[in-house]
């Protein structure tokens, strides 16, 4: 964001992080997308037709491996082995000199017209890029009038329980994502103030540690009698400062203590017990990049812990 605003300070710019899942496209904000890796720009495709909106698409890395997460675009009815079978019947064609990418960009270009979309195929200058084939389409008046924002909606579900993608979807479950966001693109007052307000780096770095604490700040337990003369708030505070004393001067972590669930009471004895969940986290302010407290580290020194206690 900084980047761009210093390259062209007259315009407004706002930096949104986010799955795409959250976009919500509209005809009055044009879809933009620099190599669009495998299947995602697939998913553009969908996007701008769900929301009716113009795309100007540069794909790359062209693939219909379903282990690199492939799916032909919903609304072309088509499934990874009908594409399979056309690319293949391609390759063994001495009439047909089409590439994969081809017939792949092919069936992107013939799903946006025939959702009423004009589509055109333009060339970057190749000094920016070897992948350099750009697909613009521009939705007609007919594309934004018959079919309504709700009404794509429901026939993006409904083909979505039919198509083959949910391995896609499941490969990106794999790895840390960011939490899904309702992004507005729509080009009004109130889309880009919301968008403004969830913008910048700092704000996805922050959402991003929310949604999975444990992948950055491993959380691990300890179970301990309450004296009778103290309170569990009182014991909390003590393995806190413990826990904090235990780090050595080469680990600069926080750690925070909180209880977990409730106050036990042992029948025969009498005696109460509290489990007390003990976060190792990256000191405020670390960047993501460092934030992770690798899970090892944060085990040893709970045994410091553990010891003391």
């Amino acid at each position: 964001q900084t980047a761009m605003q210093h390259e062209f300070p007259n315009l407004d710019w706002t930096y949104v992080v986010s799955d795409l899942k959250g976009v919500q496209t509209h005809p009055s904000t044009l879809l933009v997308s620099v190599h669009a890796c495998a299947s995602l720009s697939d998913r553009l495709v969908d996007l701008a037709i769900q929301g009716g909106a113009p795309l100007a698409l540069a794909p790359c890395c062209h693939t219909i491996r379903t282990n690199k997460g492939y799916r032909p675009p919903l609304y072309s009815s088509l499934t990874t082995d009908s594409v399979s079978r056309m690319v293949n019947t391609t390759k063994n064609s001495n009439k047909d000199s089409r590439s994969m990418a081809d017939v792949l960009d092919d069936i992107r270009c013939r799903t946006l017209e025939q959702e009423g979309y004009c589509v055109q195929e333009a060339t970057l200058p190749s000094m920016f890029t070897q992948k350099n084939r750009l697909i613009l389409a521009n939705p007609t008046t007919t594309t934004t009038t018959t079919t309504t924002t709700q009404q794509r909606q429901h026939q993006t579900n409904t083909i979505c329980q039919q198509q083959d993608f949910f391995l896609f979807e499941q490969r990106l479950k794999k790895k840390p994502t960011l939490p899904q966001l309702s992004i507005p693109l729509k080009d009004d007052p109130g889309s880009i103030a919301y968008c403004k307000s969830i913008s910048g780096q700092a704000q996805a770095e922050a959402r991003l540690l929310q949604t999975i604490p444990n992948h950055y700040s491993p959380t691990l337990d300890v179970s301990i009698f309450v004296p009778p003369h103290r309170t569990v708030e009182e014991v909390r505070t003590h393995i806190e400062d413990l826990a904090n004393q235990c780090c050595s001067s080469d680990h600069q972590l926080r750690i925070e203590v909180e209880l977990v669930g409730a106050v036990h009471v042992q029948q025969s004895s009498g005696r109460s017990s509290q489990t007390y969940g003990v976060k190792y986290q990256a000191p405020k302010g670390t960047r993501i990049q460092q934030a992770r407290v690798p899970k090892q580290l944060a085990k040893e020194i709970h045994q410091r812990l553990v010891a003391c206690l």
